[in-house]
């Protein structure tokens, strides 16, 4: 992933806890969708050139492609209790 995307991303977090919406960890689109309503039509007004942005980002948090791949691939902090 690129800088641009990382700032992007920090940037929906950031929104997403001013907001006092999703979890902070979490993209504002995600949230969106989770909630729907005017939230998600807003969002994806925004990213209109895309087919559903804020269906997308639930689903990239949901599959953790937003992390570094030593992260993403560690199906053991899902749960919260990483092997030592």
């Amino acid at each position: 992933m690129n800088r641009l995307f990382h700032f992007a991303l920090a940037f929906s977090q950031l929104l997403n806890v001013i907001a006092g919406s999703g979890y902070a960890d979490e993209a504002f689109s995600a949230f969106a969708h989770r909630v729907g309503g005017w939230r998600r039509t807003l969002v994806n007004s925004l990213f209109f050139w895309q087919d559903d942005h804020c269906r997308d980002a639930y689903w990239s948090e949901w599959h953790r492609k937003q992390l570094p791949p030593e992260y993403a691939n560690d199906r053991s902090r899902v749960a919260g209790r990483a092997q030592t």
